[in-house]
């Protein structure tokens, strides 16, 4: 497909506005100094890539195996325990990337707000109340979610 000048411009502005719009929701979860929000995992191209033998703040941000990841607690990361690995869910919490339709896959130790959509085992699911983190899939846990 050959695009005119015109349209050259028009996909490259709106390149430039996403990547504006991607810095900046990072910045605010950076600066917050607070543990990301369950959506978080939509910034997960924005996040820096984990680092084994790195020193991390309490809630410091991180992007790993295309997720969003952060420190729970202050550490020092390592290629032994690297994140969402079995055994690591007081050292990591886990914010995944939704899909083109916004739902998002269910992650062992991920959060969930009331309205988040989940996919789970080829089934969605509507989240009715939070939960920080979900340790079971979503048709394990009728009271926190309904099939849609």
């Amino acid at each position: 497909m050959n695009m005119s000048e015109a349209q050259r411009e028009t996909l490259h502005n709106i390149r430039k506005k996403h990547l504006n719009v991607l810095a900046e929701g990072v910045r605010m979860v950076t600066e917050s100094g607070a543990e990301p929000a369950a959506t978080a995992g939509v910034l997960v191209d924005g996040f820096p890539a984990w680092e084994a033998d790195k020193a991390y703040a309490q809630n410091e941000a991180f992007r790993y195996g295309g997720m969003v990841g952060f420190a729970r607690q202050a550490l020092t990361s390592s290629s032994v325990y690297p994140p969402f690995s079995t055994g690591t869910e007081s050292l990591y919490g886990v914010r995944p990337a939704p899909d083109a339709d916004g739902i998002y896959p269910y992650v062992y130790n991920m959060a969930v707000v009331p309205e988040m959509l989940v996919r789970s085992g080829g089934a969605v699911y509507k989240c009715r109340q939070a939960a920080n983190p979900l340790l079971y899939p979503p048709e394990s846990v009728p009271a926190l979610f309904e099939p849609i």
